[in-house]
């Protein structure tokens, strides 16, 4: 049979298109490829981004403090003197006695709830909880640290002002702890290590107890004294107060000393307590005299004379060559100061309520003041 010529030339070229078609697409591809491998990524072509429009938080409000009123002074020989301080506390809480160290000023507070230990930084007037609960610091502050003394279970801790974190101190011993005073790195309380009798009774076993917070032991300095009232401690030296038949005496401590013994300081009969020492020069509270007064104790020629006669004068506090104690010869109770190297006396406040209990540090006092209607802290500088 003879093929059509007519059928061949129709299917020929349809194939041809057909090939001529795909040759168009690879080339259209590989046009594609090459003009894609040349022209940069638009992903890696570096974009000028216009800046976001910065957003400024609205300022904080500047906090005015309220103004107190202004007492008028009761008018005195020295009215010009008038005491310019600053309140340390807020709230109508119950504040206890202060501690001062370098430009901190600790305290303890109760809010009718619970306890709280509190750090005062002069310098930036802010106030830290360091502490809440069942706790309290005695005012024993020095070298950066803080005592946080919890009655529950008697541990004692110290709290680091820089890393703000405390750690334990003292022995797992749960006994009696108290009269807490601190000095450069010695930390110094007393200790009850007493015990029962068979029919229940506590025999008491009172012991001064000295912690190194250099290499975190604890020393007993005296063993089997009457109870401590309160305890000071500088450098080596440590004084106390104990009762004793119907009054109390102070005492001195050389713990440099080996096996040293106790010495009198006080002397006469009567309540002799709150010794606070610094250098050779101790200062007390004593009514020997039928008076209250403050006197100072010699420890380099052992004499003793009387800081100030007039009115009745109850806590002191030494710094260097002054010595600070409240004093009410003028109706009621203001701080004065007593300089060792001239025997001039001075007064502090001249404010017409009470100002108590100075402690002082270089040239800065603190102190419990009631112009508000409670007590309250105030420091100031003198």
């Amino acid at each position: 049979m003879v093929p059509h010529p007519g059928e061949e030339s129709i299917i020929s070229k349809a194939i041809f298109i057909c090939i001529l078609v795909l040759i168009l697409l690879i080339m259209g591809v590989c046009v594609f490829i090459i003009y894609d491998y040349l022209t940069p990524d638009a992903s890696l072509t570096p974009v000028t981004q216009t800046p976001a429009i910065a957003v400024t938080p609205p300022p904080l409000p500047t906090m005015t403090p309220t103004p107190r009123p202004t007492a008028t002074p009761t008018p005195t020989l020295d009215a010009g003197h008038y005491q310019q301080d600053t309140k340390v506390t807020g709230g109508d809480f119950e504040y206890y006695y202060p501690g001062i160290w370098s430009h901190y000023i600790v305290y303890d507070m109760y809010d009718g709830t619970k306890n709280y230990s509190m750090l005062y930084d002069v310098n930036t007037q802010r106030t830290t909880r360091i502490a809440e609960g069942c706790v309290f610091s005695n005012g024993a502050i020095s070298n950066g640290k803080v005592l946080l003394f919890y009655p529950e279970g008697n541990k004692i801790y110290l709290y680091d002002i820089n890393s703000r974190k405390s750690g334990l101190t003292s022995s797992d011993d749960d006994c009696d702890r108290s009269g807490f005073t601190m000095f450069d790195t010695k930390l110094a309380y007393y200790q009850d290590d007493g015990h029962y009798n068979t029919d229940g009774t506590w025999v008491p076993l009172h012991t001064i107890r000295v912690f190194n917070m250099v290499d975190g032991q604890t020393s007993i300095v005296i063993y089997d004294i009457p109870k401590p009232l309160d305890m000071r401690i500088y450098k080596d030296m440590l004084v106390y107060t104990v009762v004793d038949g119907e009054g109390s005496d102070v005492y001195l401590l050389d713990l440099a000393k080996l096996n040293s013994k106790p010495q009198r300081v006080s002397t006469g009969s009567g309540n002799n307590n709150h010794a606070r020492i610094y250098d050779h020069t101790i200062v007390y509270y004593s009514d020997r005299d039928g008076k209250s007064h403050i006197y100072m104790y010699d420890i380099n020629t052992a004499k003793t004379s009387v800081v100030a006669t007039e009115g009745e004068q109850w806590n002191a506090d030494i710094y260097g060559n002054t010595i600070v104690y409240d004093d009410n010869r003028n109706g009621n109770w203001d701080i004065y100061a007593y300089d060792l190297s001239t025997g001039v006396e001075r007064r502090i406040t001249n404010e017409p309520h009470d100002q108590r209990a100075p402690v002082i540090y270089g040239n800065r006092i603190a102190y419990m003041d009631n112009r508000n209607g409670y007590d309250a802290i105030y420091t100031m500088t003198i």
